[in-house]
């Protein structure tokens, strides 16, 4: 790994401003890893150098040791497949019908494992209708004897790992756990793993969202002063952001009329329509299909007035692409792409300090930071 490091060495030193803290903080980051250290290893080095004052401690649920005390978990989960599969179906569907989406996609006949075969792959654990056991390759489905499948899992259960829905379950069951506080996708989790814990009979701790934040720096901050946009405006428009702003600035009176004249026209298709459906009822449906043809061209008509507004407001656009850059690189949130490397290289090591003491106790809220 050493040559990949020095080489991500030499492109972040190219690449990052220069300031007193940069040598440092990119000192701090290879020091973690390390020539013959591997990436878990390194990366937890790199937490514990900066959160580990602050209680962080890491465990590493692959270790073989760890396995056996899950190898309990882990039989009840090949020899209660089926039931567990239902289980977890009938959660998404009571999800599903409440008007919920899901993160976990069970597939047909999935069981909750993953096994490492004899060549260090991890393929997916399945089992049919029958019974029998099946490992899911690339090219297709392989059988493995039940009682073959059952005595690794006796015997050797650090080859065997769990999936999404089962690592949760895992965790409980070795660390009692009295709350967990995760990110949006992993809180949604534990609402589909939920039934889960009652088949396992594991007690479920309680679910906290995490901190969620934007870190708004003052150049950036400037530019949304001038341009009178508020932090909602731009978070909540993600993808449409740039032509949000336009739509409702330069474009605002323009619209109104693209807008006003459409629901006109839209009104007048709609006084027709039974006039139409007492001539001849066929008619209805040329008559949708025009409305269909109008409102598409308007919305074209709507795409080119925003194009040719960003380009009569060149000045305006760059400032909202710079702000848009800073606050949802790359369309997502901070927190998905920017590394903290970026805000130790400019602010120095106590930016991490600093954040945690100041926030705030209530997670519900989306903060935004400002610098």
């Amino acid at each position: 790994m050493s040559d990949a490091v020095a080489k991500w060495r030499e492109i972040a030193d190219a690449d990052f401003f220069d300031t007193e803290f940069k040598s440092a903080a990119l000192d701090a980051f290879i020091g973690s890893y390390k020539s013959g250290r591997g990436y878990a290893d390194a990366f937890a080095d790199l937490l514990l150098t900066f959160f580990g004052e602050h209680g962080l401690v890491l465990f590493d649920p692959s270790g073989s040791g760890v396995c056996r005390l899950a190898q309990p978990l882990f039989e009840k989960a090949l020899t209660n497949a089926d039931k567990i599969l239902n289980v977890a179906n009938q959660r998404n569907n009571e999800l599903s019908d409440a008007g919920y989406g899901t993160q976990i996609h069970f597939n047909p006949n999935q069981t909750l494992l993953f096994l490492n075969d004899k060549n260090a792959r991890r393929v997916r654990v399945d089992i049919d209708d029958s019974g029998q056991f099946l490992l899911k390759y690339p090219d297709g489905h392989r059988p493995v004897a039940r009682e073959d499948l059952l005595k690794t899992c006796s015997d050797s259960p650090q080859y065997l790992s769990p999936n999404v829905a089962l690592r949760p379950l895992m965790q409980d069951s070795l660390l009692p756990t009295v709350a967990y506080v995760g990110g949006p996708s992993e809180v949604a989790y534990f609402a589909q793993v939920a039934a889960l814990y009652s088949h396992f009979e594991i007690p479920m701790p309680v679910i906290f969202p995490r901190h969620r934040l934007t870190i708004v720096e003052g150049k950036i901050q400037k530019q949304i002063d001038k341009n009178e946009l508020d932090f909602a405006e731009i978070l909540e428009n993600r993808p449409d952001f740039i032509d949000t702003v336009i739509r409702n600035g330069a474009g605002q009176q323009l619209f109104n009329s693209v807008e006003s004249t459409s629901k006109t026209i839209s009104d007048t298709l709609n006084a027709l329509h039974s006039q139409l459906e007492a001539v001849d009822p066929t008619l209805v449906n040329s008559l949708e299909k025009t409305r269909d043809s109008i409102e598409g061209n308007f919305e074209k008509l709507s795409g080119k007035i925003v194009r040719s507004l960003e380009q009569r407001n060149e000045t305006l656009v760059r400032q909202l692409e710079k702000i848009q850059l800073n606050l949802l690189p790359g369309g997502n949130y901070q927190e998905r792409v920017l590394s903290m490397l970026y805000f130790i290289v400019k602010y120095g090591p106590d930016f991490v300090e600093n954040l945690l003491e100041n926030l705030p106790e209530d997670p519900s809220p989306h903060y935004i930071v400002k610098l």
